[in-house]
């Protein structure tokens, strides 16, 4: 099955960033697809810095695969 890991984690001017790799294991070998996210250091919303972070580039990691596209649709029904 797929798995994920989070490759780098870095503060920057008041950000915290954080960089995950999402890797799926298939017949031609191991596709790999890397994303970034990044949330204030005192964020004051809904969460944490590091789960929002970790969240928004998982987010975007899978679109990189095509998957939850439908999420970036400003048309779409929600």
């Amino acid at each position: 099955g797929w798995s994920y890991e989070i490759r780098h984690v870095t503060g920057i001017g008041g950000k915290l960033i954080i960089v995950a790799r999402i890797s799926i294991p298939c017949a031609e070998g191991t596709v790999y697809r890397e994303a970034t996210g990044q949330e204030d250091e005192d964020v004051s919303r809904y969460g944490d810095s590091s789960s929002n972070a970790e969240a928004q580039a998982l987010k975007r990691a899978t679109a990189k695969f095509g998957l939850g596209l439908y999420l970036y649709d400003e048309k779409a029904d929600k």
